[in-house]
């Protein structure tokens, strides 16, 4: 009689366990497919476009690394080595008719020969600041630059010669604020420097009043220059649209 009430009580208890951990359950399932029913419910009302808003976060990002300069992009979009011609912070042109063209937006020497094509380039750190450059009687190239004070001497190779610290902000003074726009070359010929919106120009004039074009940045330089303006842009349009479109909704 005692084993059958004992085996009927442990019955019992197995039995009010087993009920007990499967309403346990139950509650656990209903509070996970109620969780689930909620963010669908809320993914429904929202409807965000997903791959427009990553598109616009890439876009945006890869403008601003292009605006800044950052990671050196431009040296693995351009092949040729050819920077876009933008804002031009000095020009000067050697013996050899070859003209050198300081970039102020990539801290680069841009060499050309007397025909426009492009020869070579080479780079030098400014820290951000601005610069003009000069030329002696060896063809060698003076770059002055504000920032840090630093006067470094390039052949005509691009080779550097020297660096000068605490020289760089004399010889800017030194070198005027003409020699950023214009040089006038042994030959008497004027080389000017013509910026307009859309493109930057270089300008011969030569002693007889003969005017022609030897350097000009073409449409798609333009574009390439202002890349990471234009998708910054675009980026900011695009997430305007999506956040409109779900108003909508």
């Amino acid at each position: 009689m005692t084993r059958k009430i004992l085996f009927k009580q442990r019955y019992i208890s197995k039995v009010l366990f087993s009920r007990y951990k499967e309403r346990i359950q139950n509650s656990n399932k209903l509070k996970k497919d109620s969780l689930k029913s909620g963010v669908s419910s809320l993914l429904s009302r929202i409807r965000i476009p997903i791959i427009p808003v990553i598109l616009a976060y890439l876009l945006l990002i890869l403008g601003f690394l292009l605006v800044f300069k950052t990671f050196y992009i431009f040296d693995l979009i351009i092949q040729d080595g050819e920077y876009p011609v933008g804002d031009v912070k000095g020009i000067v042109v050697d013996s050899e008719d070859r003209i050198y063209l300081g970039l102020y937006d990539y801290d680069r020497i841009q060499v050309y020969d007397k025909n426009g094509v492009y020869l070579r380039s080479w780079g030098f750190s400014t820290r951000g600041g601005v610069f003009r450059i000069a030329i002696n009687e060896f063809d060698n190239i003076y770059v002055a630059s504000v920032r840090g004070s630093v006067l470094y001497i390039f052949d005509s190779e691009g080779r550097l010669l020297s660096k000068t610290e605490n020289k760089g902000l004399p010889f800017y003074k030194k070198f005027g604020k003409g020699s950023e726009r214009w040089f006038v070359d042994s030959s008497g010929n004027q080389f000017e420097v013509e910026k307009s919106f859309f493109s930057t120009k270089i300008i011969k004039n030569s002693p007889s009043g003969e005017k022609s074009i030897v350097v000009s940045s073409s449409f798609q330089q333009w574009v390439l220059l202002h890349s990471g303006a234009l998708l910054i842009l675009f980026g900011m349009v695009m997430g305007v649209l999506t956040s409109e479109s779900n108003d909508v909704d």
